[in-house]
């Protein structure tokens, strides 16, 4: 039996797509169509009866380009996965310059800038805006049209180079510095956990310092193109994207998932 997988992303569709073109990183058993849309293209989409239609031109384009389809039969698939989407740690950034609870550094001081709050409390509110995410928007339209398994894979978390990158989200700095980052993290996976689809972590072993991506699985990163014998790569400085090690991992591991999932049902 072959079990079908959709999986629909940003940019971060490509790490996956492009580790799915190497011989083997696909197990056997499965069949998995990419279809992906730069930025917040996704957004532009509707269910209409079990088909998720595109609402606008650039979005259609997608569909062709990279399904080759006009839209989505979702009845055709045992799974989906949602990856990217604005399911990130950089959320972080302005949880922890806007809030602080006990446990953190010098938690006990008083800061009117930062209020202090419980720890469950700061995990609601992350949860309120992994909620507002476009992976969960598009979860949930996809689920008024399907009742196969939703997976939402995480962004992957920047690369160690952000933190040579003056001004770009400072507050991971200060959690690092104040050892507050094993701390954050740990709410932003208890937030993720409360999500109404089954979410995908970060795979460990791609992990570095907490709160970052291991260099091994950042370098070589390439953009998200229709052709796959022709990658196109980010720039070096780009700390947002994964590579092909790191979709290769992601992408055996959540075969795996979707597999002792249908199995259980």
């Amino acid at each position: 039996m072959t079990l079908r997988g959709c999986i629909l992303g940003n940019s971060h569709l490509a790490a996956l797509r492009f580790a799915s073109a190497r011989p083997g990183a696909i197990p056997a058993g499965f069949a998995l169509d990419f279809i992906g849309s730069g930025q917040s293209g996704l957004a532009h989409t509707r269910v209409q009866g079990n088909t998720l239609l595109p609402t606008s031109p650039e979005t259609a384009a997608d569909f062709q380009r990279f399904g080759g389809v006009s839209e989505i039969d979702l009845g055709r698939y045992d799974f989906f996965v949602l990856v990217g989407l604005g399911l990130n740690v950089f959320a972080l950034d302005a949880l922890y310059r806007g809030f602080r609870c006990i446990g953190m550094h010098h938690w006990q001081r008083p800061d009117p800038t930062r209020p202090l709050i419980s720890r469950a409390l700061m995990a609601q509110v992350m949860l309120a805006q992994m909620r507002q995410s476009l992976n969960v928007t598009l979860a949930e339209r996809i689920r008024s049209g399907s009742s196969a398994p939703i997976f939402l894979q995480c962004q992957p978390r920047p690369g160690l180079v952000m933190l040579n990158i003056k001004g770009k989200f400072p507050a991971f700095r200060r959690m690092r510095r104040q050892g507050d980052d094993s701390l954050m993290a740990a709410i932003f996976e208890e937030a993720a956990r409360s999500l109404p689809e089954t979410y995908v972590p970060q795979p460990p072993e791609t992990i570095a310092d907490t709160l970052f991506t291991a260099d091994a699985f950042c370098q070589g990163s390439v953009r998200l193109t229709a052709d796959v014998t022709a990658p196109v790569a980010h720039p070096t400085a780009d700390f947002l994207h994964a590579n092909a090690d790191y979709g290769q991992i992601a992408l055996q591991r959540l075969c795996s998932l979707a597999a002792a999932k249908l199995n259980q049902s």
